[in-house]
């Protein structure tokens, strides 16, 4: 698998947070959390899952592709 081909350039450290709560991942990979008191934190997050809520900030959590990395089950080399 050419991972080059899906891996959109890093995020710049200003550019906003599109995604929010519900939406669906369309890649998979690492992604920056964007709290709404400014914190930030990472996560792995999968492609075909939705975003999630925040346990504090709820609805008003965003989420923004710091790079895409795909899960080894997503690699055509290791399918059955």
């Amino acid at each position: 698998m050419d991972f080059t081909s899906i891996s959109p350039q890093p995020a710049a450290p200003d550019a906003p947070c599109p995604y929010e709560p519900g939406d669906q991942v369309q890649l998979t990979g690492v992604y920056e959390i964007c709290h709404k008191d400014g914190g930030k934190r990472m996560a792995l997050l999968l492609r075909h899952q939705h975003f999630p809520q925040c346990n504090q900030c709820g609805m008003e959590v965003r989420f923004r592709l710091l790079k895409a990395a795909p899960h080894i089950r997503e690699d055509q080399d290791f399918q059955r």
